[in-house]
Order: structure tokens, then sequence, then C-alpha cells
């Protein structure tokens, strides 16, 4: 027999010194023969062959390190060695298997390498890869393969030893073998060593590129960490058939009991007289199966178990289950059904015609023993809810999507689940919601449904034989019916005026970013000066007229503002009178009514109003508002529909991303009109059965009837039903609001609106996410009127921006308007106390010729005028968005767009609210106009 091949590098365990480690450059693939801490190989003599007797910490690596010689992704590497005990793990490799030294060119092989009933005879392994496939073979099997996919990322395997283990010899191959012939190479290796008449001889010698001493009391190795317990299955197993029950039980056959009651005649007290059944229903019905990872519980020991008690919900179906074993005593080994996430299905078989009635379907999630009971006790969770184990991470930036297929997406995504897929649906409903490591069920998927209502029906997730399904809540179908009063039955109804809601707020983030409160501002109004008349040029000088203006009037409009005698013809009147004001605004004086002059005349950015605000609901009842208004809030009178009487309850929607105003204001009004009026809501409790059907055959999502509840018959809708053997217990509503509501409304959580806000108040902090900063869309603050600039001149608008805040955008424009004017190069400041244009001429000249940035070299000095940012200077003008003037190719290469956004904040504050003062000056005649959009902040 002779070798396939020859190793370029061969590890000689006489020469390896005990307490190192030896590392071979092989290539495509590095092995590193590592002793453990504080058992290093010891060198000895074995059946004549050198060998190094290893610790059970004893480890070979294949890294993917070293210049490359071969192929790239090959690797074969081998080690012949004996276990110190048999049954043991000898190499194993657990995740990802990663080989090349190339990241562009690393596969990942997705194969477990392990082998784990060898006996303590003598074995060559061979770690084989071509790139494609890899292998790991022993004494000449494969048992173990997988195939790679191209991954850019580098990694290592470890053929780490779970035993002691005597080691005869390491090589490492530095060229493509089939995977015939590395089966060949270990059976070859193994023959080196068990038949002397077989020899293998290696051409040439091994050398050794590099060598690390490593001390092993310093050689760190990381703790493994425990495996989890492995949880029953994903996919639950058969149904057995029903067992009959051994002689000595009976057959224990649950009996369906009806009374039907008539209509009462009541006495003069109010109370029924001579009250009779108008009908019996007393019939055997089913038998009840209890069934635990595929085995048959319902009786254990000869003891039939008892019923359990379970519960179910809307939505989500199966929530929980309690079984107890009381066969089971503390001193038995528990079962070996008995395990975490084992699947529990509990059903009834009908007597009539052997059809089964589910009852639960859920996973074991508890074990429980009571010490004064002595019972073992199993809890369980509905297959949605096992999802809720794993917390859905918040979304980065969120885009508007249908609640059908966020909800479908979430459920699907959950890891291991132990639901079936459920399929995507278009409720009509959007939502951006980022969410905050909440419960993927009970937590996001519950705040979703909470506005997802739709021409005033709710969507909701229900559940049966583990397919979720995104629907519509059925409130019409009535399936079973009592009468208030009757023997067995039991029905406690409130109905909460604090919670019949009437007026609603809300807030949102709508897609672009803009935060929306429905604040209106009735004070305000948008600036009403007239856009300058004249020429970017030229201003008006004496002896111009109106027909020398682009409105025709230009010059009369003037006249008339300033208080001059109104002839259409500039005057040395009006000349002087233009001084005037020029010298109070502290612009040049020079007599002309330019842009400057003219936006002083008509105080341009002072003609807007107040900033006060108030908020508007998103929907209301007339009856609960005393005065009406208009869309901006403007006050237009009392309401005649007002009504004092009415008790005025409001409560808040957080809407989350992605959401407009106007959605928000629809999804309102849906909500107002399910909640206006509180309905009655509590719990029937059931010891008989309806007429229809079994107390356990109504589920919830079901429709009743209450008859002669206060004279009248009501028709609930179930949300959470209970089932345990004594009685049925089911949570209903009027409304047909979901369960988490009703149970807030029944502890008289003051702070409960439907649909499920007991969720939605708790997760308020992650539903508007401060993934990127969000504007106030509502707010008139920072608009920057639109006002004609002079090449070169200094122009100064007072803007409103509040007391103070923050600024999340900055988005100025100096360009053409209407056939004049063209984008130009610009430098913006603001300033928190009034300044001139003169002022800034001392301060800072003109900053788009300066050589230096007059900003930072005059920075005190600006600083006492109150200047709070500025922008621009020669070196790095404004007007080139989106790109920049200053670029690694040079200045000046983008092109002049008149241009400039800025999405860094910055923070302000003025003595003088709301006013603050927005100078700008421009390199050519143009259009100035623009926002400072404030942060959606308190």
């Amino acid at each position: 027999m002779s070798p396939v091949t020859t190793p370029v590098h061969l590890i000689d365990p006489s020469v390896l010194p005990a307490g190192e480690v030896l590392t071979i450059d092989a290539g495509d693939v590095v092995l590193n023969a590592v002793a453990g801490p504080g058992s290093g190989p010891t060198r000895t003599v074995v059946d004549g062959f050198p060998a190094l007797v290893c610790s059970a910490s004893m480890a070979f690596m294949v890294d993917t390190a070293g210049p490359s010689t071969a192929a790239s992704n090959v690797a074969v590497a081998a080690v012949v060695c004996r276990l110190a005990a048999s049954g043991l793990m000898p190499w194993e490799h657990t995740g990802p298997l990663r080989l090349s030294n190339d990241p562009a060119q690393a596969m990942v092989f997705g194969v477990d390498l392990a082998y784990p009933t060898l006996d303590e005879d003598l074995h060559a392994w061979v770690l084989w890869s071509d790139g494609t496939d890899v292998a790991l073979i022993c004494d000449g099997d494969v048992v173990a393969s997988g195939t790679g996919a191209a991954a850019p990322e580098l990694g290592f395997t470890y053929l780490r030893s779970s035993s002691g283990a005597t080691l005869f010899r390491a090589a490492v191959w530095d060229e493509e073998l089939t995977l015939e012939q590395a089966q060949a190479l270990s059976s070859d290796l193994l023959a080196e060593f068990t038949d002397t008449s077989v020899a293998l001889e290696f051409a040439g010698s091994w050398s050794v590129t590099g060598v690390v001493r490593i001390d092993v009391d310093d050689l760190y190795l990381p703790p493994l960490l425990p495996e989890p317990v492995k949880g029953g299955r994903q996919d639950p197993p058969a149904m057995p058939d029903p067992v009959a029950p051994p002689d000595t039980l009976d057959a224990s056959i649950a009996r369906r009991y009806a009374e039907v009651m008539p209509a009462p005649s009541l006495n003069a007290a109010g109370w029924p007289v001579d009250w009779a059944p108008e009908e019996i229903v007393d019939e055997p019905w089913a038998t009840l199966q209890i069934v635990v990872d595929g085995v048959d519980v319902s009786v254990l020991a000869g003891v039939r178990t008892p019923v359990p008690t379970w519960s179910r919900g809307e939505p989500f179906g199966d929530l929980e289950a309690t079984l107890r074993f009381p066969q089971i005593t503390p001193f038995h080994a528990d079962p070996a059904w008995c395990v975490p996430g084992a699947w529990v299905v509990i059903r009834w078989r009908r007597v009539e015609d052997g059809s089964f009635v589910r009852g639960f379907n859920g996973v074991i999630d508890k074990f429980a023993r009571t010490e004064d009971e002595g019972v073992f006790e199993i809890s369980c969770r509905g297959p949605i809810l096992a999802s809720d184990l794993q917390l859905r991470a918040p979304a980065f930036d969120p885009a508007p999507r249908d609640v059908g297929s966020v909800i479908a997406e979430v459920l699907n995504s959950a890891v291991s689940r132990r639901t079936l897929a459920c399929t995507a649906v278009v409720t009509g409903c959007s939502t951006s919601v980022a969410g905050g490591w909440e419960p993927r069920a009970l937590g996001y998927v519950q705040q979703l449904l909470a506005t997802a209502v739709k021409d005033g029906r709710q969507w909701t997730v229900a559940c049966d034989d583990r397919t979720p399904v995104i629907k519509l809540k059925d409130t019409e179908t009535v399936t079973w019916s009592v009468r208030t009063g009757q023997r067995g039955v039991r029905v406690d109804l409130v109905q909460d005026w604090s919670q019949a809601t009437n007026v609603l707020y809300g807030e949102g983030i709508s897609p672009d970013g803009g935060r929306w409160r429905n604040a209106v501002y009735p004070g305000w109004h948008p600036d009403s000066t007239p856009e300058y008349p004249g020429s970017l040029g030229h201003g008006f000088t004496v002896g111009t007229t109106d027909d020398d203006t682009t409105t025709g009037a230009g010059v009369s409009d003037w006249q008339r503002q300033a208080g001059q005698s109104v002839t259409g013809m500039f005057s040395q009147s009006d000349r002087a009178r233009a001084f005037e004001i020029q010298k109070a605004a502290g612009i040049t004086q020079d007599g002309i009514v330019g842009p400057q002059t003219w936006a002083a005349t008509f105080g341009t950015g002072t003609n807007v109003g107040t900033l006060e605000a108030f908020f508007m609901p998103l929907a209301w009842s007339t009856r609960v508002m005393p005065r009406r208004y208009e869309a901006d809030g403007t006050d237009v009178g009392a309401n005649p529909d007002y009504d004092a009487d009415v008790i005025r309850v409001e409560d808040k929607l957080d809407f989350g991303q992605g959401v407009t105003k106007s959605e928000g204001k629809r999804a309102a009004r849906e909500q107002l009109t399910r909640v206006i009026r509180p309905g009655w809501a509590g719990t029937v409790t059931l010891q008989l059965d309806p007429g229809e059907c079994s107390r356990y055959e109504i589920r919830e999502g079901s429709n009743g009837l209450i008859r002669g509840f206060r004279g009248e018959t009501l028709k609930v809708h179930v949300a959470h039903v209970t089932h345990d053997d004594e009685a049925t217990t089911l949570t209903v509503d009027t409304n047909a609001r979901d369960y988490p509501t009703l149970d807030a409304i029944r502890d008289r959580e003051r702070n409960a609106t439907d649909p499920a806000k007991a969720v939605i108040k708790r997760l308020q902090r992650g539903s508007l996410t401060e993934a990127r900063a969000s504007f106030d869309a509502e707010s008139p603050a920072g608009q920057i009127p639109q006002h004609a600039l002079f090449a070169n001149l200094w122009s100064v608008v007072p803007v409103p921006f509040g007391r103070y805040g923050r600024i999340v955008r900055t988005d100025v424009t100096a360009g053409p308007r209407a056939g004049s004017g063209t984008p130009s190069r610009f430098a913006l400041a603001v300033f928190n106390e009034p300044v001139t244009a003169a002022q800034l001429v001392d301060l800072v000249g003109n900053p788009l010729t300066a050589t230096s940035n007059p900003w930072e070299e005059h920075a005190d000095a600006l600083a006492t005028a109150g200047l709070v940012m500025a922008w621009g200077w020669a070196k790095q003008p404004c007007g080139y968005y989106p790109r920049t003037y200053s670029t690694p190719e040079g200045e000046g290469v983008a092109p002049i767009t008149g241009r400039y956004v800025d999405d860094a904040s910055w923070e302000y504050a003025t003595e003088r609210s709301p006013w603050m003062w927005v100078a700008t000056i421009a390199s050519a005649g143009c259009w100035a106009s623009g926002r400072f959009w404030p942060g959606a902040d308190g």
C-alpha cells in the first residue's frame, strides 16, 4: 500500500516539546497542535512509534491563515490518535466551518463535525475540502459532510478532543484531493500504525516556518456554555387514538345538561314567580382525552387524570392551560413525556358521532409540585404565546406598511416557532410603529391591532390548529344563549362611563419625519409683505414711476406704507423719507429704495401674527365641545350642540412612525365610534350548558345572547373563555373589545382604552422611535419670508422661533423667482438680539470675499452681538446643495444651486420671544427664503 500524496508538513510527535504550541504555515490552512492548561502533552513511545499523550483539553485547529500556495478553499489535514476511553466524542466542531485565507473567496460549510461512539482502538481522522464540499473521514468512512456557500468572512474550526488521546501523527496536505483519495488516505494512515507490513514513506523533510511558544499555565480557554435543554418537538407528534379506561374505571362520559328558560312572570317586587324550564336537555356528550408529547395521559397508573383548566382569548386563541397529576407523587421520577416544550392537546370526543371538539393546543413551559397537596402540575402556553418568549427588536426607520403584512411577518419570523405560517392580508390600516424590545404577540402585535379598525370593525388574530389567521371580528353570528337569573348561570356585567371616551387626541410621525399632534395656531398668518417690485440690480430713485415697477403699482405701494403722498412717482420728498427709514434700520443710507429699504418699510418678517397654539382633538363628540372652531383653530363662537350634562372623557392615541395626520384622524374617528358608548362588559359564569351546545364548545370570538338583562336582550362578544371541571367563565363585551382591554376595565384601570391600551401604555416610550431626529410638522415657527437680496448687501429679517428650542434642519434658498434673480452663493447667520446690516458690515464685512473665516476670527464680538449660528464664507459658501463648494477634487467643482441644507441640530434661546434675527448676504441679486425646522421635542 502506498501513499496517495505527500504532505507538505508533517508533525512528528517526537520533536514537539511538551507545553508548546506548534504553528505550521501550510498555505491555505494552518494546523496548530495546542496543549491544554496544566496538562501538556507528554512525549512517549507506543508500540515502537513516537507519540504524544494528550489530555482531554488537547485540540487541533485548522485555521484559515497563511499565504496561499494552492487552490483557494482547499484543505486536507489529518491526525492519527488513540482515545483514552471509549464512547466519547474524539473530535468535534459545531457551527459554520469556514475555509480560505481570502475573505472574498471564503466558503462556509454548515456542518457539525462529530462522531460520538468510538472505542479505544487506533483511529485516523482526515478533514477534507475541495472548495465546494467538506467532509470528516474516520478510518476511511465519511462521518460528517456539508456543502459550502460563498461568504465574505474569515473563520476557523477546532477539532477538539473531548477525551484524552495519544497522538501518533498530524499532517497537512497542500494540494487538492478527491473525496475518494481522502478516504484512501485515512485508511493508509491507519494502516501505517496497525499493519507493520505497510509503511508510508514521505518524500522530503518537513519544516517549521513559525513556532510560537506559550506557557501552558497562561493559555486561556473560554468556558463552554452549557447546552440549553432540548424542549419537546417543533411539530406535534401524531395524535393517538383514545385509550379505553381499565375495567376498574367508569367510562366517565361528560353529559350535556341545559335548562331552557322562558321569559319569567314577575311579582310586584320584580322577582320571578312559578319560573320553570320549558325544556331540559340531559344527554351524554363526550369523553375527555389529554395527550402530552404524543402519549395519552387521560388515565395514569389506573387513575383518571382530573379535567384540566385552560383558557383561550381574542386575539391569539390558545392562551394557557394547567394539568394536575395526583398520580405522580414526589417519589416518582418524571415521566419520559414530561419535558419542556412538549406538545399538550386537550380534546373531547363526541359520543354521538366520534368527532373531536378541540379544547387546547400548546406546549409545556413550567413544572410545579405543591408540598401541601402533593400534586404534580404542568403549565402550558398556546402556540402563538410560545413566540412571546422572544422579544421583537425596534425597527430601524420603519416604512409605512399594511398592518396585515407586518403582523404576518412578525409571527412568521419567530425562531423555532410552534405555529404554521400566517398568511398576510390587506387590512387597509397602515403602520410604522417601531416597537421597543417587547414580546412579539402580547406586546408588538397587540399594539398593532390596537388601531387596526376599518369601517367600525376590528381586525384580530385567531389561531385554530396552529395556524394564525388575520381576520375581521365576527360580531353577528350567535351560537349560544342564556337567560339572566336562571339556575347555574351567573351574569356579572358593568357599564363604566368613565371609560366612554368622547374626545380623542393623538400624535404620530409622518413618513417624511414630521411629528404631528394636531396643533393649531389661530393667531398666525404668513408674512404679508408685498414682494419687492423693482429690479434686483436697481432700486427706486427720483423719477421712478409705477410703470417702471414689476407690479405697476410699486411706487404707490411704498409711498402708502411709508406715510407719503401717493403720487405714483418717486420724489425728492420720498428720497428724504427713505433716508429716515434706512437710518432707523441701520442699513446703507443712500435714499434709494432697494430690497433692504423695502423690507424695512414693510417690516418683513413681523407681519405674521402670533405663535400662540393649542392642541385640537383628532375626533370628538360635539356634545362635549363648548366652542366651535375652524380647521386652523379660529374660535367661531358657542357650540349649540354642547350639553353640559354629558361628562367629558378624554384619551390619547400614539400612532408611531409612518402615519400621516389624515390617517390618524380617520383611525381616531373609527375608534371613537366604537368606544363613545361604554357598552356592557364583564363575565358570564356557566355551571350548566346553554341550550344550543356544551359549555366546553363556547370559543373566543363567538357571540351569545343574554336574555332578560335589565328588561332587554344583550348580544355579547366573547373575548376570553376559561374552562375547568366546575364551570366555564366567559369574558364578554357588547362592544367586541379585546381581552386585555376588558381585563383592564374590570380592574378599573383608568388609563385603559380600547383596544389594548393596557399594552399601549406600557410600550408608549418605544412606539415613537428616536432613531432619527423628527421635526415639528405643524409649527409655523422658523419660516423665513421670501425677500429680495441685492448682490453683496446684508439683509436682516426678524423670524418667529419661540422662546427656546432645538432646530433639527436648516433649509435656505437664494435663487430666482418669477424670471428675476439667479442661483447664488450666500452666507447666513442667526442672532437672538436685533442686529442691523451696518453692524454686520462692521463685524464681519462680506464673508463671501473674506480671506479668513470671519465667523471664527470675530467670535467674541459676534457672541456679544447675539450670534447663535452662522454658515458660509469664501472657502465654503452656502448654495451648492446637495454637494459642497470644497471637495477632495478642489474648490468650486460643484455647480451653484442656490440651496443649502444642514441636518445638524442646534439649540436656541431668546429673551425677545418669539423673535430671532436672520441675516443673509448673496454674491448675486436673488430671492431668499427658507425654513428652520423645529425639533419634535416635548
